[in-house]
């Protein structure tokens, strides 16, 4: 009976640690270089990490993509094959940055908010 608990303990433990959640809070991700937000909030758009994409887009936007990946989820693969997540140029804009990709489907616009990064445009 001693080993039947021994084992349950360190595979419930596994179990627990195999399901939480990896995905980052507005702070942790505003914590990164503008760049490295920009690369990651592009990496969630082509992965289609909605979990993820809730805290790195405004309501506007992420409802926007949510239905755009609705209409298009059977080839939302594809978008991965035409993207990379290198940022190619960087533009300053009127209290936001615009990042440009390369090989580059869409661009995003960042704005500092509170303290926090947020993607306000996916053009």
């Amino acid at each position: 009976m001693k080993n039947k608990i021994f084992l349950t303990v360190p595979l419930l433990s596994i179990a627990l640690f195999a399901c939480s959640d990896n995905s980052l809070t507005a702070k942790e991700l505003s914590g990164l270089s503008k760049e490295n937000f920009a690369t990651k909030a592009c990496e969630e758009i082509v992965a289609a990490n909605f979990e993820q994409l809730k805290v790195i887009l405004d309501d506007k936007h992420f409802n926007k993509l949510q239905k755009k990946y609705e209409k298009n989820s059977d080839s939302w693969s594809q978008l991965s094959e035409k993207m990379t997540c290198t940022i190619k140029t960087v533009k300053e804009l009127k209290g936001k940055t615009k990042f440009y990709f390369e090989q580059g489907a869409f661009s995003l616009v960042i704005k500092e908010i509170n303290d926090l990064y947020l993607v306000v445009d996916i053009d």
